[in-house]
């Protein structure tokens, strides 16, 4: 294991242990420009992150959700959600996480993803392999998207129109539908092989940046919403395993599918 990964989940371990001691109890929380909400918990677990990488690699860049950018090293970029599914949270909903990606030299190179509710911490490292414990983790077999469940987008009051318009169509493509609110819990249901695709709009780099590199070290793909690469900018993905990629990103640009059921 790199000084890397190692640091990564060193930094998630230990805000997955705060976000289990608050959990009922988020302190005080505002809204946000965008309309999403901020508890103190988030403020609380992206300091503890960012002094955990910080501990090991002062100059590295770091590009977290709620303190934005710092770090001068421009060859390594730590994306931190330090409580993904914080409107689970807030509401006493156990489905969140911490999420924590590096890019190196523009590629995403490592990625962890603590689930602390369910004690689950999946990590890879670009060439190694995805694992949660010493479980290695593949995606699912699952050939077609009319045998497939998908996670869904869960920000339907945005861009509602082509939203719901797409959610009609995989609603009769596939086999089942979820919406959990969280790209932490369903980039790992992929990577495990619980979910077989994902379909997220508007996700920012530091809510899929850890889940890039588990999904496709377990054998997926990941792409822009557009079907492109991802990169530290991009905002969205489509992700699935290799058999149902395309037909999920053919869906979501109602390109041509086959409709269940016809």
């Amino acid at each position: 294991m790199s000084a890397l990964l190692d640091t990564a989940i060193e930094a998630a371990s230990r805000a997955g242990e705060l976000l289990l001691e608050r959990f009922g109890s988020a302190g005080p929380i505002r809204r946000k420009t965008d309309g999403s909400f901020v508890s103190e918990t988030d403020r609380r677990s992206e300091k503890l992150i960012i002094e955990t990488i910080r501990e090991r690699f002062p100059a590295h860049r770091i590009r977290a959700e709620e303190s934005g950018d710092s770090g001068t090293d421009e060859d390594y970029l730590w994306l931190i959600d330090p409580l993904d599914g914080t409107h689970n949270f807030i509401r006493d909903v156990p489905i969140f996480g911490v999420c924590i990606g590096i890019m190196r030299a523009g590629e995403f190179a490592a990625g962890v993803i603590n689930l602390p509710w369910e004690r689950t911490l999946c990590a890879a490292e670009k060439g190694a392999g995805a694992f949660a414990g010493d479980v290695r983790l593949r995606v699912s077999e699952a050939d077609s998207l009319a045998g497939s469940t998908v996670a869904f987008d869960s920000t339907l009051c945005d861009d509602v129109g082509r939203r719901i318009d797409v959610l009609h169509r995989l609603a009769r493509s596939v086999f089942n539908v979820r919406m959990l609110g969280a790209s932490a819990q369903v980039m790992s249901y992929l990577a495990r092989g619980s979910v077989d695709g994902v379909v997220e709009f508007d996700d920012k780099p530091w809510d899929f940046a850890a889940g890039v590199c588990l999904i496709r070290e377990a054998g997926g793909i990941v792409t822009d919403i557009e079907g492109g690469q991802l990169g530290a900018h991009s905002r969205g993905y489509v992700a699935g395993n290799p058999s149902i990629h395309t037909g999920l990103r053919d869906v979501v640009h109602a390109g041509p599918v086959s409709v269940k059921g016809a």
